[in-house]
């Protein structure tokens, strides 16, 4: 249950006399229950913050295939929550039409659509990636969007082995996607309080190559301790 939590928020402005907490409080539980009916609970809300907290908690309410009624609920609100709407709707709709109206997050949305529809695409070959990411409006030959695609390559289909460059349309935007992702991977692995040394995380296996290898055993070092220095 979200409404320990809202009902304090709804409380933080005063009371009009025609609606008081209580009042507020209950638009949300009837939200929580029949989250369909969002936009019309929601308008009877008069303080714009109120009122656009309310549609924001009922963008979490709505089943995710609701996607008629989170659109009436974005052309409600008005700008950065209005852009942010709609970014949640097309996540949910991969639609690059929703993209187009999460202003001003537009680019954003259209590169985290295009990403999750490359997931979706099951592509296997770097062929068939340039052809779905070309179909949604990105540019291989792009040094900006070839490195995303590499980027993705290496998450979700190969291992990282810088020598594969070689055999890609553009080496060194392969190499640079290759050393992004592995140095964000070993940057987070070390920030993370939680991961352990025992076992060392695969997702910092590096395959003995001496760029990789040399910062892992660096962060390790200092992490977990010379001993520690093994995969």
């Amino acid at each position: 249950m979200m409404l320990p939590v809202v009902a304090g928020y709804l409380g933080c402005t005063p009371q009009s006399e025609s609606m008081n907490v209580r009042d507020k409080a209950q638009i949300l539980e009837q939200i929580e229950q029949t989250p369909l009916k969002a936009k019309e609970l929601c308008s009877q809300l008069q303080e714009p913050s109120q009122k656009e907290f309310c549609i924001q908690f009922a963008l979490q309410a709505l089943p995710k295939d609701a996607l008629d009624v989170t659109r009436e609920l974005c052309s409600t609100l008005e700008g950065t929550a209005k852009g942010e709407c709609w970014f949640q709707v097309a996540e949910r709709s991969l639609l690059m039409s929703d993209c187009a109206l999460a202003i001003p997050f537009v680019k954003e949305c259209h590169l985290h659509l295009t990403y999750s529809l490359l997931v979706n695409s099951k592509a296997t070959t770097w062929e068939e990636l340039e052809q779905v990411a070309s179909e949604y409006g990105m540019d291989p030959s792009s040094s900006k969007d070839g490195v995303i695609l590499y980027q993705y390559w290496f998450r979700n289909i190969s291992p990282l082995m810088k020598a594969d460059c070689q055999a890609f349309p553009n080496p060194e935007w392969c190499r640079k996607a290759m050393e992004l992702l592995y140095f964000g991977r070993l940057k987070n692995w070390d920030m993370d309080s939680g991961s352990s040394c025992d076992p060392i995380s695969t997702k910092i296996w590096h395959g003995d190559q001496i760029l990789f290898s040399q910062a892992f055993e660096t962060v390790v070092a200092r992490k977990c301790g010379a001993s520690s220095i093994s995969e």
